[in-house]
Order: structure tokens, then sequence, then C-alpha cells
């Protein structure tokens, strides 16, 4: 004898309320005695680690222990346990003066303190047993917090709790945190700790309307604020972990994860153990019936789709793994209920093999009976198929009467074909290995080689609705009905790993065609060329980051524009799911092309199409409803920023881009137009720093993204065009063409200079008949007085050497430092280089030495750079070692000092430099850093 089970199963006694934890039961004295009775229901107990330190820690809380969270949220699936451990809260704190000895001590056992005499408060409430409705009928009220008042004050008959109770026990306000912190906390006082255990949370909020959803929320948020506030009271909350649970749960958990601890009951490597304490009364020679599974696996490598090793085996026994994850499976697909379904379909299980006098064996799905009405109708929902499947069971009794029950294949098909609808309802389908795995057993002395020859020899063909498909070479087999391509579509998703979903980003960017209308120069996962505009990134969810578009060119190299882009922000979770989508759809299609290999009749085909139309509909509703979700771009100086927004790109394109330009203009990034009098400004402060005049080519690449604390025209050249003729009719600008001053003419070239009249006198009024004389206006530029050939500068700044450098053509420019003590100045000094050698790469010839010592660390980094602007290659080294430099310095700078010392020498054609280096964000930004610098002027 191997395992035996508890009386009950043996007597075939198999009723579903012995299997179904019921909170509520248990509460209300309803439930059954394995349940109710504190001392059965731990004895028949399999102790988690979860529910270990659950149960302890409720202890703790309720002894006065600071240091437990009293906040829990259980949220499970499968074997969760979530209800049975809520049961084990209510026993532990409610009944601890009525557990046995042998109970107590078990308890300790497991770590877990009996505390007598506490007399706390239990409050059940069970989502799945009570709705608004039931609530108003029995207890006055629609709402939770109504209910929980009555029942405080039905345990206490306190005057102080009936106050509340008849202000909130009808009303739509929602208690707060210290109405309720004030109510517990006079509770606490008087030796009454209060313990809330709520079970199916989501269910009773899916029978709530949208408004009272909410405050029912904001209620359990005031609720578990209060109670964190307290020193004995304790509140735990579970969840069923589905998806539509979690999409019901999300804003919910989302307000109380802030205080709470999360509990999954029962791990993988649990749950046999726990379905053994629950089923079986006793198990023996566990090691003798594993070795015996282990030796044919061993001898048939490759007749199995999945081996174990005898350890595994033993842990597991008497239940094979494959079992385990395949009544897991059916969880998820929502043919079964989690533990209450799995716990009677096991013991039924367990009660045909006593029986059949094969106590000992390991339990394969080969051994579920779907033959037994409670199985059958418990596993398959879909009537179709039950309808089949008590055909094919006629079928089954009649082929092993043909082939006798003695002989090889008459011990096997019925097992084959159990384990054939249970992988159909879990996958989809199965191979002849899968086969071989979920029904072989020793016991049977049969070669698992006989399988493929049982199926394809006597059963296909004969069972009316096993079916059988190839795919790459390899056999599968189903049983089928009209509906069950589902199955299949969705055992053929199951099949595609995460890395292999980026084959259908091309169906995904194909739907995103429709936002190339938006605006001109609207680019759809590429780069957009450097230039001035307006510029509109669908950035690609694959790239890593996608402020990188705004920071570099497609070449790698730094973005002169930067201002100019704006990116539309892509939401990965969205971008998976449609891939996922566009998976489903792409195979969707290929059932439908290969209906016939899948076993689809027409009204199949018909019901595959429709499926495939409503996914269509879908991943176009994700690609261009939800997939963007908000902008990116550059203002101020240089500050990457971010808006939340969702795009619908769905909606019509000249809609898409109103709202994108509105959104832009409110934040002062996007100008429709420039002011006569911020151009007049920008001109006049760029004359009396730089020294000269704009040329109109320069001003369009300002406005047009060049220089990040400006504003970007979305067309930058007729912009400041229009502007400037504005202001040329006001008499405000002038302009310079070779030797004129011109103050009237239709076509400004980019080459032309322009003024102000505060710099350049207007061109005098042509009197009649006068022949236009040719007006050269120098602009006025103070006299210096003369300059030295050489000077040293110690301590300056940026802006001051920029200033300095104005008196001369050429020099030679040499910047250098020693640095010690200043914390900060290393990573500033680094990041002035790489700018400088960036912004003037393409203008001089330059020699850069680095040398960088952690002395703490013995770290060392020195660097030699020399520069040509003729040699791409050697610019790009050069950046990059800035940037490694940069990181040293970074890694190092909190753990430890950092000397640096840098020389930059470079020979400069001034007028060239300052026109890349006098600019807004380059001087603003290093105006606190200081520099020694030596001029030599070249003749």
């Amino acid at each position: 004898m191997g395992w035996l089970p508890f009386d009950e199963i043996i007597r075939g006694e198999i009723v579903e309320s012995l299997y179904a934890a019921d909170l509520w039961s248990v509460y209300t004295s309803r439930a059954p005695e394995r349940y109710q009775n504190p001392d059965q229901f731990f004895q028949r107990t399999y102790f988690t680690s979860s529910l270990r330190n659950f149960l302890s820690e409720l202890a703790r809380r309720l002894s006065g222990d600071p240091n437990v969270n009293p906040v829990v949220l259980i949220l499970t699936g499968l074997g969760g346990g979530k209800t049975h451990s809520l049961i084990a809260a209510y026993h532990i704190s409610k009944n601890a003066n009525y557990l046995s000895a042998s109970v107590i001590e078990k308890l300790e056992k497991e770590g877990i303190p009996v505390l007598r005499n506490t007399n706390p408060i239990v409050i059940v409430f069970d989502g799945a047993q009570l709705d608004p409705q039931y609530l108003s009928k029995n207890y006055g009220t629609r709402t939770l917090w109504g209910y929980i008042f009555k029942k405080l004050y039905e345990e206490t008959n306190d005057e102080k709790i009936k106050e509340p109770l008849n202000s909130y026990q009808n009303s739509d306000t929602v208690p707060g945190a210290e109405v309720l912190y004030e109510l517990l906390s006079r509770l606490e006082s008087n030796g009454r700790p209060v313990v809330i255990l709520i079970d199916e949370t989501l269910n009773f909020l899916t029978n709530l309307n949208p408004k009272e959803r909410e405050k029912t929320e904001l209620f359990l948020h005031h609720l578990t604020k209060a109670i964190v506030q307290l020193k004995r009271s304790y509140i735990a909350l579970t969840f069923s972990d589905t998806q539509e649970g979690r999409n019901i749960a999300s804003k919910l958990l989302g307000i109380i994860q802030r205080v709470s601890k999360n509990e999954s009951m029962i791990t993988p490597h649990e749950l046999p153990a726990v379905i053994r304490q629950a089923l079986l009364r006793d198990v023996r020679d566990a090691e003798e019936e594993t070795k015996k599974l282990y030796e044919k696996y061993s001898s048939y490598l490759t007749t199995f789709s999945e081996t174990y090793t005898l350890e595994a085996l033993i842990d597991y026994y008497p239940l094979h793994p494959v079992t385990i994850k395949l009544l897991s499976k059916l969880t998820t697909t929502g043919s079964i209920q989690a533990t209450r379904d799995v716990l009677r379909i096991l013991a039924w299980t367990l009660h045909d093999l006593y029986r059949s006098d094969r106590s000992g064996v390991f339990i394969t799905p080969g051994d579920i009976p779907i033959e037994n009405n409670n199985i059958k109708n418990t596993i398959i929902k879909d009537d179709y198929l039950r309808n089949a499947v008590n055909q094919d069971i006629s079928d089954i009794d009649m082929l092993e009467k043909k082939l006798g029950k003695d002989s090889d294949c008459g011990k096997l098909v019925r097992r084959i074909y159990r384990a054939t609808v249970l992988a159909t309802l879990a996958y989809g389908y199965l191979s002849e290995k899968d086969i071989a795995t979920y029904v072989y057993s020793p016991d049977l002395s049969i070669s698992p080689l006989v399988i493929p020859e049982c199926i394809k020899d006597h059963m296909l063909g004969f069972i009316t609705h096993l079916h059988s498909f190839s795919k790459n070479g390899i056999s599968y087999y189903a049983v089928k009905s009209k509906t069950y391509w589902k199955a299949i579509l969705r055992r053929r998703l199951d099949e595609i790993k995460e890395e292999d979903l980026e084959k259908f980003r091309e169906e995904t960017k194909r739907r995103l065609k429709k936002a190339k209308q938006i605006y001109g120069k609207t680019y759809i996962w590429e780069y957009p060329p450097d230039e001035p505009g307006l510029a509109i990134v669908l950035a690609d969810p694959a790239w890593n980051d996608p402020r990188e578009v705004i920071e570099k060119r497609e070449d790698g190299r730094p973005r002169i524009y930067r201002g100019s882009v704006i990116v539309l922000n892509p939401d990965r979770n969205a971008y998976k799911n449609a891939l996922r989508l566009a998976a489903e759809h792409e195979i969707t299609k290929e059932i439908i092309n290969n209906h016939k290999e899948y076993g689809l009749d027409e009204n199949d085909i018909n019901d595959v199409k429709d499926h495939e139309t409503k996914v269509n509909s879908e991943l176009n509703s994700i690609v261009l409803g939800k997939l963007y979700v908000g902008l990116i771009y550059t203002k101020g100086e240089g500050e990457l920023i971010e808006i939340p927004e969702g795009i619908d790109l769905s909606e019509d394109p000249n809609q898409v881009f109103k709202k994108i330009r509105n959104m832009l203009l409110n934040d002062g990034k996007l100008a429709e137009k420039i002011s006569v009098e911020k151009l007049q400004d920008f001109i006049e402060n760029y004359h009396k720093n730089v020294g000269k005049l704009p040329t109109f080519r320069e001003l369009i690449e300002v406005f047009g993204g060049k220089l990040p604390d400006e504003p970007v025209l979305i067309n930058p050249r007729a912009g400041i065009e229009s502007t400037i003729k504005d202001g040329m009719k006001e008499g405000i600008f002038i302009v310079v063409r070779g030797e004129r001053a011109i103050q009237d003419t239709e076509y400004i070239g980019d080459d032309d200079l322009i003024a102000t009249t505060n710099i350049v006198k207007p061109p005098p009024i042509e009197a009649p008949g006068e022949d236009k004389a040719i007006i050269k206006e120098q602009p006025i530029i103070p006299q210096k007085p003369p300059r030295p050939t050489t000077i040293n500068l110690k301590e300056i700044t940026p802006k001051e050497l920029v200033n300095q450098l104005q008196q001369y053509n050429k020099v030679k420019l040499t910047i250098r430092d020693e640095i010690e003590e200043e914390p900060n100045k290393p990573e500033d000094v680094m990041s002035f280089l790489k700018m400088f050698i960036d912004r003037t790469k393409n203008v001089i010839k330059m020699k850069v030495n680095i040398y960088a010592e952690i002395p703490q660390t013995n770290n060392i980094a020195k660097f030699n750079i020399e520069i040509d602007n003729a040699n791409d290659d050697k610019i790009r080294i050069a950046i990059d070692t800035i940037e490694i430099v940069k990181s040293i310095i970074t890694r190092f700078s909190n753990v430890a000092d950092v000397r640096l010392s840098y020389e930059v020498i470079s020979h400069i054609d001034v007028k060239n430099v300052i026109k890349e280096l006098n600019t807004p964000l380059f001087v603003e930004k290093y105006k606190n850093l200081k520099m020694n610098v030596t001029l030599e002027e070249i003749v």
C-alpha cells in the first residue's frame, strides 16, 4: 500500500461542501465539521511557509508586536488557499480558547503562537456571499462600512459605535480614516482589538455600480490607513489572481499596496503536500513506488515529452507532476475553479483507483475518470463537447470489448482518451510523447512504445471525435467539437515565446500609416533629418530610450536641431499587447487557410472568421488608440520634458495635429509666429554678444529648433520672413545685402544680414528722380585699446573666454587646470570638454590631455587625444573618451576624492568658434565653471 485516502473518499461520499472552503459558512456556523471544528480543520491543514508566516504575524499583531504589517492582501490562483487561510485566521483569533492541546502543540511546532484570552472582535465579510441587496435586506445598509459598523455594535452594544452606525449606515458619505481610527482605537483601549477578514473582495466590487465601487475602494483606503495607526487590529483581504480580477483590482491594489503586504499562500512546490494533507490519511513507500517510474523514464528517454529527477518525483508522490501542471492550466482557462474543484476531481480519482485495487500508483491525467459525471460536468462546460465526450465514451466501451480489457491497447485506450480530453481543454492538443507522459504507469506492465500503435491502429477512425493533424512532421491529437478551435488557437499562442513576438512588428507598424497624414514631417519608427522646423516622431517601442532621437541623429552624431523634434512616447505594455494580438491575428488567418488539417467544418470556419474580425478591430484599437501615451521634447536649457497625454491616432489627422499643436503652444514650446519685439530683442542681443549681425538662415535655425530655450516655429522660414517684413513696415528691421541696407523687399535670402534700426541706420528716403545711392552702413563697434600678443587668464568663465576671444582673428588657445578638492567640478569639466569638442569639431584642430586619479582606489585614467576636424573617427573617439572619463568620475566621486588634470591646446579661427560657443545654452550652462587660459595671437 502506497497511499490511503480518508474514509469518506473510500466510501465515495464526495460532496462539494467537503472541499469548498467557505469562510461565511464557518462564520455563520453552517460549515461541515472538518471546517467548523477548529481541531479537525487544523489536523487536515498543511502549513505552507506563507500560511505559517501569515498566522504567526496575526498572532504577533494581536499581542501588540509593532513590527508586524497589519494589512495583508492575498492574491492567488489554483490552490492558492486564500479562503482556507482566512478560515485559519478566523479560528486562530476567534477560537483560540477552544483548541485542543494536540492542535496547540502542532501550531506551536509550526512557529504559530496561540494566544488565549485576547478577546478580539472578529468581523467576516464574504464578497461571494453578500451583495448590496442582501446587505440592505438583512443589515439595513448597502455599504461595506455600514455592515462593519453594524457588526461592531452587535458585538459590543457600545453607544459610541451606534453614533457612526446611525450617521453612516445609509449615507453616501464615506467615513474618513480619522473617524475609523477613533472608533477602533476606543475598542482597542477597552481590550477588544478588531480583526477584519474580507474574502472574495472583487466579487463584491463587481456587484456595485461605478459610483458605489469608487466609494467602497475609498473606504478600504481609509480603513487600511486607520488600522496601520493602531497597535493590535488587523485586516486581511483576498483577491482571485485572474486577468479579470487584476483588471478590476488594479485601482484598488494601487491604493492599498502603499500600506500593505501581499501574500500568495501556496507555492507550486508546496501544492502536492497541501493536496496530500487534504485527501490522504496515510502515505507510505513513496521512494519504492517512485523508483519504479523513474527506472522506466530512464529506459525510454526519447518516448516521453518530459522526464524528472528521482528527488522531484518523490516530492510530488503520489501526484504526478504533469497532473498538477495540467490541473493548474485548467484553472487558468476557466474550466475548473481552483482548489475546491481540484480536490473533488482528485478525490473521485483516488476513490476510483482504490476501488480498482491500484492504491499506491502515481496519479496521472490518464487516471482521472472523466466518464464520472461529477468530474465531466465540472470540467466540461460546453454542451457540444460534453455530448461529444458522452458519445466517445460509448465508443471506448465498445473498443475495450473488441480489443479485450487485458490486452496492451485494451488497458490503454481509456487512459489515452481521458488524457486527450483533459489536454484538449487545457492546451488544445497533445503529441504522442505528451500522451506517453500522461498515461504511462509501471503497474500496467506495458511498454510505452505501444502507445502510437494503439492510437493510430485502433482509436483513430473509431472514436468519433478524436482528431489528428500533423505539424512539422509531428502528429498531434485532440477531442474536438464545433467550438473548440479556440483551444487550438490558445495552444498555438502559448508556443510563441516572448522573443518571437518581434516578428509581428511590421504588421503593427503597417497600421500606423494613417499617422503620416497628421503633419507633413511625421516619421514612424525612424529618425528624422537634422534640420530646422517641427518634426513629429512616433517612437519605435523597441528603442531602448525614445529620448535618444532628440539627442542624436540616425548616424549616431549629436543632433543640432534638438528643439525641433517632438516625440510621441509609446507604452511598452500596449506594444506587447499589440504584438500578441498581431500574432493572434496571423495565427487565426492560418487556421482559416488550413481548416481541414484542424478538422474544422464550415460552421467552425465562420466562427474563426468572426474571431479574426474581432481581433483585427482590437489590434487597430490598441495600435491607433492606446499605443502612444505622451509627448517628449526639449525646453529651456535643453531639459527633456515629458507630458503624459494619450494620443488617439484613430481620430481625424487634422484633429490629432491640432491637439498636439495646442499642447505645445500652451507650454510655450511651439509658436505660430515670433513677435516683432521678441525678434528685435534677439537680434540686438546677438549683435551685442557676438559682435555681428545674424543672417536670415541663422534666425531660421535658432527658431527652427537649434536653441531649445527658444520656441519652435512650425515653418521657421515662413514665420521669420513674415515677422521681418512686419517689422520692416514698422521701421524696425533692415535687411543688409552686400553693401545695401534695405527696408522694403519682397525677397530675403539666406545670406542676408538682419539688423534693427538701433544697429544700422535706415536708408534715406529717395527723392523723385534721384539715382539710388549705394549706402554702406557699418555696425557700431566701440574702439578697443591695443591688445597684447599673449595673455594669461586665471579663473575665468566660458562667457569671459568668449568675450576675450573677440579681440582676435586667429589664436592658439590653451585651457588647463588641476582639480582635487571640489567634489562636483570634475563632472562639470568633463561635460564642458565634451560640449566644447562637439561644438567646435568642424572648425578647429585640437589636442586634449586628460589625467584622472582616484587615490583611495588606485584607479588611474589617462588619455591623450589629437583631433583633426577632417577625421570623423577621431572626433567620435574623443567624445567617447570624455564619456568614459566622466563615467569613472561619476562612479567613484561618492566614495573617494578625484584628482583631475586636463589640458586643451587648439588653433582656432575665432570667428567660427565664437559662432559655435556664444550661445545662451553654452554660456549659461557653464557660468559657474572657472578655468585657467592662455591666448597666443597667430599672425
